[in-house]
């Protein structure tokens, strides 16, 4: 396709790193934005507890490198970015890192920090 030949299994580990390059930045802004006493984000909280975007990510990446695949258009490099974009597309339809980042207890104030009694104004 487009002048050279797909490997279709090089083409599902693309769709599988785009997925897991959008993971691996969500997760980097889930733990910028944890607070003390929040808990640990892990790949089990982020896959499985919000089961339906995780599905979504991988039916719109498998329906987006099928598309591209029926239009002659799919390269290894777009799988990469169906893959990424299913997994953004999922998370913003469903709000998963804003539902778990709004789950999460208020952060335990401690004494003497900046604006709590006892500490610095």
């Amino acid at each position: 396709m487009n002048g050279h030949a797909l490997v279709w299994p090089v083409v599902v580990f693309m769709a599988i790193c785009g997925i897991a390059t959008h993971w691996l930045k969500q997760l980097a802004m889930m733990r910028k934005a944890s607070t003390p006493g929040m808990g640990t984000i892990t790949a089990r909280t982020y896959w499985v507890t919000y089961w339906p975007e995780s599905l979504a990510a991988i039916t719109s990446t498998a329906a987006g490198i099928t598309l591209l695949a029926e239009l002659n258009m799919l390269t290894h490099a777009l799988a990469f970015g169906v893959g990424y974009m299913g997994n953004s597309m999922a998370d913003m339809i469903g709000g998963r890192v804003q539902a778990m980042i709004a789950a999460a207890p208020p952060p335990v104030p401690q004494v003497g920090q900046r604006g709590q009694p006892g500490g610095p104004p």
